[in-house]
């Protein structure tokens, strides 16, 4: 126990444990919204297992990487079928 008179340490967390913490707390909530919008048949994981992994498994980029990946290949897609359709070759 301390001795009277003397001052105790103010019971705050650690910087590093602070930005864990917001760190968990934004993966978590994007996790909801990917798993939210895949159950809802508006996106899809990429890459099956490896897609799987890296939106679980790294942290707050995956899902980020997940969220953006469905806009990505429906732009590519977009860009090939102008491509194919100003040269006559249907895809």
């Amino acid at each position: 126990m301390s001795q009277p008179g003397e001052q105790m340490n103010p019971l705050m967390p650690h910087a590093s444990e602070l930005v864990f913490g917001m760190l968990t707390v934004a993966h978590t909530l994007l996790l909801l919204v990917v798993v939210l919008q895949v159950l809802r048949g508006r996106l899809r994981v990429p890459h099956g297992l490896v897609g799987v992994l890296t939106l679980l498994l790294v942290p707050v980029v995956g899902p980020l990487l997940v969220l953006t990946w469905q806009g990505r290949v429906d732009r590519h897609r977009a860009r090939a079928g102008q491509a194919a359709s100003s040269s006559g070759v249907l895809p």
